[in-house]
């Protein structure tokens, strides 16, 4: 989601049209380096957290540990296709460089929805996921936790009592909005 609109934006600064063939072709090349850089970021933040780093600790130490290898990926997939985005050819046998040249013309909105897509959502990937990471990892003991606990549970059995609270057996609920004083 994030790459499509990146995808979008850069076809609508390059005047370019969206092809669903090679735009399309570019968009699910994009899902793959995006999921990829995005796994990077969450499985170094679930190596921390198991390794008993804060939550706020561990999420900057991800970014600290994570970005320059999220940001080199990008970067050099984006140099390695901006050549072809600008339509520039190299004849090798005519020792000629010539720009929008005919041989390019089929792969300029491939190459245009990687460059684009993959500088928006590697921006968005640096910010966004480690803004998740802090959203949806609260307290375990939270109803926001236990919501998404029991949403996405994996093959377990029913759902107890207690966890559809996010409380330990035993624990006193917490109460939200107290009752005032009478």
């Amino acid at each position: 989601v994030m790459a499509t609109v990146g995808v979008f934006l850069g076809l609508l600064i390059t005047g370019e049209t969206f092809g669903i063939v090679m735009s399309g072709i570019g968009v699910i090349a994009l899902a793959g380096v995006v999921v990829n850089n995005n796994i990077v970021l969450i499985d170094t933040y679930d190596r921390l957290r198991e390794e008993g780093w804060d939550k706020m600790d561990a999420v900057l130490q991800t970014c600290r540990e994570r970005a320059r290898p999220v940001v080199l990926t990008a970067v050099s997939a984006i140099l390695g296709v901006l050549p072809i985005a600008f339509g520039l050819g190299l004849e090798i046998f005519h020792h000629e460089t010539t720009i929008n040249a005919p041989s390019t013309q089929w792969w300029i909105s491939l190459s245009s929805a990687i460059v684009f897509g993959l500088s928006f959502a590697t921006l968005l990937t640096l910010v966004v996921t480690p803004s998740m990471l802090m959203i949806f990892t609260r307290s375990k003991n939270s109803r926001f936790y236990a919501f998404f606990r029991r949403l996405f549970r994996r093959g377990k059995g029913t759902v107890s009592p207690t966890d559809r609270l996010g409380q330990e057996a035993g624990d006193e609920p917490e109460i939200a909005f107290p009752k005032a004083a009478e």
